[in-house]
């Protein structure tokens, strides 16, 4: 088990160093560096597949995070201005608290950073599991984040066959559904192809807007495709869903409960069982 962690560290060390690597423009080194992480295989892509995974949480915590965090270093250099003051006689917290506001800066820059070696990384390898984060990147403001998640759901989405291929969450179903509503024919075309296995009534009404107004023929047709196989899987989720709706408890479960009788009425003494007056060894 240790190897195994040393392994892994040792992988992963590698993996961060390819994609530090593959950054900027295309110099040989970063080829190198793009061609090495491919061959590095599903270890990899794992690897990739975690560490995402943790930044987008993390970000989606990001307002949490920076507001504890300015908080607490707040408090520790206004206690820490009040005691030189103090001893010295001079306030210096509005410095410190400037210096924790830049901490904070660093942190935030930081995951930011990350998440753009992860999205270049993640978009070698054509895996579906990714779309997800994909479609979080598509809406980023980082350009690059932007345009790489951009051409990943076109290469990706038409490859979704299955609605067991990959499951979005509700923020990431968004996402898609708000790059659906851009101007930008090669996308909506790889969005509508893999509709029918991913969305849920909040696309419906998206759909239907673009198999009417869309100005590109193409898309219309698209989209009115797409429509009776996204309303079929709409009313398979709602059906499935009040199949497993639970049961609505009795009003008053008391009155269903087998209870103890409450008298015991004379009983025929005719009607008891009794031995029999033969033994088994009688003749008849």
């Amino acid at each position: 088990m240790a190897r195994m962690d040393r392994d892994e560290k040792k992988l992963r060390s590698r993996v961060n160093a390819l994609l530090r690597d593959s950054q900027g423009d295309r110099t040989p080194k970063r080829v190198a560096a793009e061609e090495t992480l491919r061959e590095l295989g599903p270890p990899a892509l794992e690897i990739l597949l975690s560490d995402i995974e943790t930044n987008s949480a993390f970000r989606r915590r990001m307002p949490l995070f920076v507001a504890a965090l300015i908080a607490f270093q707040a408090l520790v250099v206004l206690t820490v201005s009040g005691l030189m003051y103090l001893v010295t006689g001079r306030w210096t917290g509005f410095a410190g608290i400037g210096g924790a506001w830049g901490a904070v800066t660093v942190v935030i820059m930081g995951a930011y950073w990350r998440r753009s070696h992860l999205t270049c990384g993640l978009a070698l390898f054509d895996d579906v599991r990714s779309i997800g984060f994909f479609c979080e990147g598509v809406q980023a403001q980082d350009e690059r984040v932007s345009l790489t998640s951009r051409e990943a759901l076109i290469r990706l989405l038409p490859l979704v066959k299955s609605s067991n291929a990959t499951v979005l969450s509700v923020h990431q179903l968004d996402c898609l559904n708000r790059a659906l509503t851009k101007p930008d024919r090669s996308l909506t075309l790889a969005i509508l192809k893999a509709l029918p296995f991913v969305a849920d009534a909040s696309t419906l009404q998206s759909v239907k807007d673009i198999a009417l107004s869309s100005k590109h023929a193409e898309v219309r047709e698209a989209a009115k495709e797409c429509l009776p196989q996204l309303e079929a899987r709409i009313n398979e989720m709602q059906a499935r869903g009040t199949l497993l709706h639970p049961a609505l408890a009795p009003d008053s479960p008391c009155e269903t409960l087998l209870r103890p009788t409450q008298t015991m009425g004379a009983t025929d003494p005719s009607q008891l069982l009794r031995a029999s007056a033969t033994t088994p060894g009688d003749p008849s």
